[in-house]
């Protein structure tokens, strides 16, 4: 059944405040800041539809338009009058079929829509500021659209419709890598993509950080060489000597056999705390100075700082991956040098004769690649932990967690507590500018019940979170897993690598009830080279920069 067109349309301006809004299928207008600026900004552009009622002009269409024009404070809006209200049965059903079709089948412009319109303005000239100002969009959502729509590879995913817009920006980053963009795409389609897109942006930064060490060497006389074989001659200058003196950089830059290649390594101390006698050169490039005395220069060496290495608590900090110069020399035969480790043997810290076999080799690199594949991971992770310490109620299941966690992960806690909730802090606020200990202390005793039930997971979740590292996915621990375990079901997707964290595994674990030895947990390390953590105060108390709760908490 179809209804007769009226005959008797009216066009008119009128004063959206003496519209009648007392007839409409909807409840809630669900006005948006950015729907009132619209109509602020340009007016209501589509008319009201209304009828001639009893009472006045009744809106039959345009409620959610009216209310914004009222809110916006505009004078008038274009009406359309279409005939006369009625109050029979027939004329009431027929316009809440009319308003359901009205609303049920409108849709909203596409992702694809939105970027090549924003487009087509920014080629008449407008820049993304003026564009986002005119269009009520955030200027960083115009941005990444104008990004779309300048790749080719971006715009060709596009007329899929399984992207945001987000996504088919960064897309756009890496226009100029098809490999990548191949990665991207699989990775979008199994759910994987904040991990691939972050382990990219590392390993492109990574290679820029290469690049630039290269070309600081080379503007300073080194030659340059691509890593040396282990099986070749070469060897790093550490592990050699001449008439029974061990060579130096600046000893050796006369040997025609004197070079370098870049490599990289996790940096886990601060580079001030390196001093030119703990790495034995004083001219080198200034990222020399994170090498590690202990770590080869070649792969013959069967400990790898990017293996065994452990990163600092607190903060969100985790360790960085720093180019780093390895000095060699490409025949030191023929130049008269001794290789000053291979009679060395025996103890922990013999170094052995001998290339590496080729399965060594393979699950050396494997350890290398997974180490960098979590680094990569924990920035994803830890940003996701940021926003979903953000909500306001809990999720299910948090009060059994927390109380499962204090009865089971005393070390962790114990650790986040001598620590003053540093990680939390820096979650809660930024990596640069975390979260006073008084500041923390306010938002606890200000909390709503549920909101605190929050802040709370967050200490637990912080605290196991701290003490994650790159090798959490071959030493798994019973906390670990719960902890990842919890993650995943609360909504986080995790990296291949976290996966690891629950595949099983006969890896002997740690008790959960029980504290590592001294010496043995996985921030120890860091506190030998020098904690972050504040020291005690003399008499007991509470640090001195955490400030006591306010006396209503």
């Amino acid at each position: 059944m179809t209804s007769a067109a009226p005959t008797d349309l009216t066009v008119t301006h009128l004063d959206p405040r003496t519209l009648l809004l007392d007839r409409n299928i909807r409840d809630d207008a669900a006005l948006d800041p950015g729907f009132v600026a619209s109509i602020r900004d340009h007016g209501v552009l589509v008319p009201i539809i209304a009828v001639h009622s009893d009472g006045g002009i009744r809106v039959r269409d345009g409620h959610r338009r009216t209310l914004a024009a009222i809110t916006a404070d505009r004078d008038t809006v274009p009406v359309i009058i279409a005939g006369t209200d009625g109050d029979t049965d027939d004329d009431h059903i027929a316009r809440i079929v009319e308003q359901w079709v009205t609303n049920e089948h409108r849709t909203a412009i596409s992702d694809t829509d939105r970027y090549t319109t924003l487009a087509q303005l920014a080629a008449f000239g407008l820049s993304a500021t003026q564009i986002a100002k005119r269009t009520q969009t955030p200027r960083r959502r115009v941005k990444a659209a104008l990004a779309v729509a300048g790749s080719e590879a971006a715009r060709g995913a596009a007329h899929s419709g399984d992207l945001t817009l987000d996504e088919l920006a960064v897309l756009a980053e890496f226009d100029d890598d098809p490999d990548a963009v191949t990665t991207l795409l699989e990775a979008a389609a199994s759910g994987q993509f904040p991990h691939a897109v972050q382990r990219l942006r590392d390993r492109r930064a990574e290679q820029a950080e290469r690049r630039a060490l290269a070309d600081q060497l080379t503007a300073q006389g080194v030659r340059v060489i691509e890593e040396p074989d282990p099986a070749g001659p070469a060897r790093g200058l550490r592990r050699l000597a001449h008439d029974g003196a061990p060579l130096t950089t600046e000893g050796h830059t006369a040997c025609p056999g004197h070079a370098a290649y870049v490599t990289s390594r996790y940096d886990y101390q601060p580079r001030a705390s390196a001093s030119p006698a703990d790495v034995g050169d004083s001219d080198g490039p200034a990222d020399a100075a994170a090498l590690d005395p202990d770590s080869s220069d070649d792969a013959e060496t069967p400990v790898d700082d990017e293996e065994e290495a452990t990163p600092p608590s607190g903060g969100g900090v985790f360790a960085a991956t720093v180019a780093i110069a390895e000095y060699v020399c490409t025949d030191p035969e023929t130049h008269g040098h001794t290789d000053r480790w291979a009679a060395l043997g025996g103890g922990g810290t013999a170094r052995r004769n001998g290339p590496m076999t080729d399965q060594e080799k393979a699950e050396r690199r494997e350890v290398i690649d997974n180490n960098k594949a979590w680094k990569s991971a924990t920035t994803v992770r830890r940003e996701w932990l940021r926003a979903f310490l953000t909500r306001r109620t809990p999720p299910k299941g948090v009060s059994r967690f927390i109380a499962t966690c204090l009865l089971t992960g005393g070390y962790e806690l114990r650790r986040a507590l001598e620590s003053h909730h540093d990680l939390l802090r820096g979650l809660l606020g930024t990596d640069e500018t975390p979260l006073g200990g008084g500041q923390l202390a306010e938002q606890v005793a200000t909390a709503t019940e549920s909101r605190a039930q929050t802040l709370a997971l967050g200490m637990v979740l912080a605290a196991f979170e701290a003490h994650t590292g790159p090798d959490t996915w071959r030493r798994v621990t019973p906390t670990a897993r719960r902890y990842f375990a919890a993650l995943r079901e609360w909504g986080y997707a995790l990296s291949d690598i976290e996966a690891l964290v629950l595949a099983p595994t006969d890896l002997p674990s740690a008790s959960d009830d029980t504290d590592p030895p001294e010496g043995t947990g996985p921030n120890d390390a860091a506190e030998a080279a020098g904690s972050d953590l504040p020291d005690p105060p003399a008499d007991g108390g509470a640090a001195t920069d955490v400030a006591d709760p306010p006396a209503a908490a």
